[in-house]
């Protein structure tokens, strides 16, 4: 009869002990051992002291991942806001890239197009017409003189 007595105090403090330890399990870290008389030097109270700082440990070690789950949140964001700014310089570039090919090949279609209306003007144009004037500089031609006026 007598250790029914001194153990039901006992079981108060290890069922308290148990039940907080299961809301610990189910997340809940707001753990606060109200357990009636536990003398601290003992067994259970050491359990007990043990139980709270592994709760705080957990609180801090949450808070700690929180902590850089926001920084790597925040770093993600502004990478993304990077990526899709160097996407948009991309665009222009390669938007003023094909910009320049197109001018590129339209002044190659033009010089074509001239360089044939000039073959076409130098065919209809008889190579007679220039003999006077070839004759004129022909004297030119020899002389030293002619090639320093070029």
């Amino acid at each position: 009869i007598i250790s029914i007595f001194t153990s039901r105090p006992l079981i108060k403090v290890i069922t308290g002990i148990s039940s907080e330890i299961t809301r610990m399990s189910d997340g809940d870290l707001s753990v606060s051992f109200a357990l009636p008389k536990i003398n601290e030097q003992d067994e259970l109270g050491v359990l007990v002291r043990s139980v709270q700082n592994l709760a705080k440990s957990l609180i801090d070690i949450i808070s700690d991942i929180k902590q850089r789950s926001d920084i790597l949140y925040d770093s993600s964001v502004k990478l993304s806001d990077i990526s899709e700014s160097n996407l948009r310089s991309v665009d222009g570039i390669s938007s003023a890239i094909d910009d320049v090919a197109k001018g590129a090949e339209e002044q190659a279609t033009d010089i074509t197009t001239t360089l044939h209306k000039m073959q076409e003007l130098t065919d209809k144009l008889p190579l007679t017409d220039f003999l006077p004037v070839l004759k004129l500089y022909s004297k030119y031609l020899s002389t030293p003189a002619f090639y320093v006026m070029l």
